[in-house]
């Protein structure tokens, strides 16, 4: 095989007969531009425990006594990416937090279900850190469930086609 007719493992395709890739992002970046105010190309994205940030993060949550200390870490994803401009970027988004669904069977008059959230929350709270080991008296004071919210949706197990009652348990 002569070098003329070799090719490299990194050589790009022939670009389609009349497509103009570099027209085409451009043509994105414009769009993006109108429509918002920021925008990046989302390369790869993690999370990293971190302070609160006043005015930004919450320092508390409702589960827990009222004397206990704010919280100490939260989580923050991190965005890396690049502009429609070339410019490198590190997005924090804050206020995010893992979540996930337990079904609600129980009333839906706004008391009885605030009051089951309350108890559910402060039960999670306290069987978390009995798990993890902490001392009696200071079981009252951790933060584990940073929010409960009931919401309404379709089971995605199995077949469904009526909405069911969850609670959503932000941790």
């Amino acid at each position: 095989m002569s070098a003329t007719t070799a090719s490299s493992p990194r050589a790009s395709p022939p670009p389609l007969p009349g497509h103009d890739a570099t027209s085409d992002e451009a043509a994105i970046a414009a769009a993006a531009a109108k429509d918002c105010v920021f925008s990046v190309r989302v390369v790869s994205v993690d999370y990293a425990m971190t302070r609160p940030v006043p005015g930004v993060d919450p320092y508390s949550t409702p589960f827990v006594a009222p004397t206990a200390p704010p919280l100490r870490r939260v989580p923050i994803l991190r965005v890396f990416g690049a502009t429609p401009a070339g410019q490198k970027a590190c997005v924090h988004v804050h206020q995010v937090f893992p979540y996930f669904y337990v079904p609600y069977d129980g009333p839906n008059e706004p008391e009885q279900l605030q009051a089951y959230i309350n108890r559910l929350g402060t039960s999670i709270n306290q069987a978390t850190a009995y798990s993890l080991g902490c001392r009696t008296e200071d079981v009252t004071f951790q933060h584990h469930v940073a929010a409960i919210v009931p919401v309404k949706g379709i089971p995605f197990y199995g077949f469904h086609a009526e909405y069911r009652y969850f609670l959503k348990i932000y941790i």
